[in-house]
């Protein structure tokens, strides 16, 4: 939870309890804090890609994928078909939420190091789940999270470009902000790095944000596509958490063979992914189907970049949390006055 949350919680409470007792203030300040201490998980916003930030694959529809894993936590909004897949895999076997499906999960050989959240119905064959029996519950409001994620997604493709695109035998973004560069791309400029490479020259320590925005009904493809962040291919390059695609504007998206260092924000984009790594967070509308399931390895490089606070928005939970607090005290006010 951030501190800039509590802190519109606690002048919530001051601007709502003016008037009266001070123990009823107590009692409603106390509340508001403890009741954004205690929201669902996948609701409060406690990082930059809020719901999403704790996983390595957010899907907010349908997950097929087959003969892969995500080394980090999945969620998947509707119904997960897996088969021969690890979940979790470079995490302890005790993670909560580590597989956490809204509807029916039917999965096939592989394992989920922590627990298994479903909604609907969970069929498993062959799947070892360390963290106990699967749960029937729904630990993420998926309809929150993509009103959240799609938020997010349009606030940020509204900020101004201040990096240079320079395209010749591949593709090479450069920004000298220290704190954030953003570029905006199409689809076709970015299909540009394929076989030849996108090389992104920042600051270290920069946040990069990257807009592609092909226009309504946009697809992109890429293959053979590789990636270098300052000079560096190497997984071990901190600079991965801080980059950032946003797929603000395209319906799909295909790769085969490609190396993407960096996450991807995609919540209305359909996908199908072959081959290859994503060394990051993926957030898309959907992804693989039931002809052609993913392959695309998932390595767990969750994104801490720092966004502006004016592009990431608050937890719908905690404004509607205010409002009835703002309510119980209209209420106290209005019995107050007639006795």
């Amino acid at each position: 939870m951030s501190i800039r949350l509590f802190a519109s919680l606690r002048s919530l409470s001051a601007l709502t309890i003016s008037g009266l007792g001070s123990s009823v203030s107590r009692v409603l300040s106390s509340a508001l804090i403890f009741g954004a201490a205690m929201l669902p998980a996948g609701v409060a916003q406690a990082g930059p890609l809020g719901p999403a930030s704790d996983y390595n694959v957010f899907i907010l529809g349908d997950d097929y994928e087959s003969n892969t894993d995500a080394q980090g936590k999945v969620a998947v909004g509707g119904n997960a078909t897996f088969s021969s897949y690890s979940v979790a895999s470079s995490l302890p076997a005790n993670t909560a939420n580590a597989l956490v499906v809204g509807q029916s999960v039917n999965y096939t050989n592989g394992t989920v190091n922590g627990q298994l959240h479903y909604g609907s119905s969970a069929s498993l064959t062959g799947v070892n789940v360390t963290g106990g029996a699967p749960i029937n519950d729904q630990p993420i409001n998926f309809t929150a999270a993509a009103n959240s994620l799609n938020a997010l997604s349009s606030s940020l493709s509204g900020l101004a470009a201040n990096g240079t695109v320079t395209s010749n035998y591949g593709l090479t973004l450069t920004g000298t902000d220290s704190n954030l560069d953003v570029f905006h791309l199409t689809t076709a400029q970015l299909a540009q790095a394929n076989n030849f490479g996108l090389n992104i020259a920042v600051p270290n320590g920069a946040t990069v944000v990257i807009n592609v925005d092909g226009g309504s009904g946009s697809s992109l493809s890429l293959s053979n596509f590789q990636m270098s962040i300052n000079g560096s291919t190497s997984e071990s390059n901190s600079e991965i958490n801080k980059v950032l695609f946003n797929f603000s504007n395209v319906s799909s998206f295909t790769s085969s063979s490609v190396t993407i260092l960096g996450s991807i924000l995609a919540p209305q984009t359909t996908m199908q992914l072959n081959n290859g790594h994503i060394d990051g967070t993926l957030i898309g509308a959907s992804l693989g189907t039931s002809f052609s399931a993913s392959t695309l390895e998932a390595h767990n490089y969750t994104f801490n970049g720092n966004l502006p606070s004016s592009v990431v928005p608050e937890p719908s939970s905690v404004v509607l949390f205010g409002i009835g607090a703002v309510g119980c005290v209209a209420v106290v006010r209005r019995r107050r006055q007639t006795v």
